[in-house]
């Protein structure tokens, strides 16, 4: 989430508390942008709010305007309280609550039936017994959404693994890199083989384990990692060095702000550094480096070429078929069987949360 100080909302105090003090931030870092799912449009971006009352202050509702100020979404209680986290916000954290110069942060994964070209917000909040007070922001441009590009891996089935409400999941992951927060993993999905074994240690017998890892795109190679040896089997307490945690990986540069990071790959990459790639070619194999909980690729896109230091941009996939899903993320991780479904062809979209796949 980058340069927030530059991005700050403009914030108007409700003439009926018109002797609260003018003290609730609204900030926007990264542009909202479109996010074309195979369930349907978003726009996703995160929203911090920060108090600079000495007062406790209670977030009542929060409601997201069009550019033509129609209603597109309102929270409140729960589903506000839900809207809010973060890697340091405890499970029974009172998330609504502001304490004196504290701050929240909500990720908004917001559906819409059709393209907006900006938003804005709206928030009431309390301080004590006092009057509900209105806060509201400045217009946001959301960005468009982009052209798709081919598939990181080949064929299938794979399930693309990812929840924008886990808490601790890559979407709620804030890394301050060089002191500036962002989200690199907003948009990332953990491709793990869909018939693989959960509860197998051995990396080397998941079905997954050295599948071709191809460009999505022509484009340059910016970095590459490949001085990770290729672990015998999981150790659940196995922790790594945040600068570790990518194991063996590609960054490819495909142009448009775009750098596209394969990792966790097996040893023996298939490109080095300057490298000039074709959509399609072969730069790797799914492999289980870093810190991983199984063999899989993580794949995100990113506007920087830093794992950690770049914010997150959104991507879809010209073509891949849908075959099948999980209901819920620990399903997929549990050891239950996926549930197959009718195949379905998909276009120019990103893979829905917990959907098994197969690609071209």
């Amino acid at each position: 989430m980058r340069h927030f100080a530059a991005l700050v909302s403009f914030v108007l105090a409700a003439p009926a508390s018109a002797q609260m003090p003018i003290s609730v931030e609204l900030a926007v870092a990264a542009r909202p942008a479109h996010v074309v799912r195979a369930d349907g449009m978003q726009v996703v971006y995160e929203l911090r709010v920060a108090s600079f009352h000495p007062q406790p202050l209670r977030l009542r509702t929060l409601e997201i305007l069009d550019g033509e100020s129609r209603p597109l979404a309102r929270y409140e209680g729960d589903a506000l309280a839900a809207l809010i986290g973060g890697q340091w916000v405890a499970n029974d954290a009172d998330r609504t609550l502001l304490t004196p110069g504290g701050q929240a942060l909500a990720f908004v994964n917001l559906p819409v039936a059709k393209p907006v070209t900006a938003i804005r917000h709206r928030l009431t909040y309390t301080a004590g017994e006092r009057p509900p007070v209105t806060v509201e922001g400045t217009m946001q441009p959301v960005a468009a959404a982009p052209a798709p590009f081919g598939p990181p891996l080949r064929g299938g089935a794979w399930s693309a693994i990812y929840q924008p409400a886990m808490e601790f999941g890559h979407r709620r992951y804030v890394y301050a890199a060089g002191g500036v927060a962002r989200v690199p993993g907003r948009h990332a999905i953990d491709f793990f083989h869909a018939d693989r074994n959960s509860k197998e240690p051995r990396y080397a017998t998941d079905p997954g384990f050295g599948a071709e890892v191809i460009a999505v795109a022509d484009g340059t190679v910016v970095a590459a990692r490949d001085d990770f040896a290729d672990p015998a089997q999981r150790n659940p307490d196995e922790r790594v060095a945040a600068e570790n945690a990518t194991g063996n990986y590609v960054a490819l540069d495909i142009g448009g702000g775009r750098i596209v990071f394969y990792e966790h790959l097996k040893q023996g990459l298939a490109v080095k550094r300057g490298d000039r790639v074709r959509r399609g070619q072969l730069l790797g194999r799914v492999g289980a480096t870093g810190q991983v909980g199984g063999t899989h690729l993580h794949f995100h896109v990113a506007d920087a070429n830093s794992p950690l230091g770049a914010e997150g941009l959104p991507f879809s996939l010209a073509n891949f078929e849908q075959v099948g899903a999980w209901k819920t993320i620990d399903q997929a991780f549990s050891g239950e069987r996926w549930q197959p479904a009718p195949p379905r062809r998909v276009t120019a979209a990103m893979p829905s949360p917990n959907v098994v796949v197969r690609f071209p």
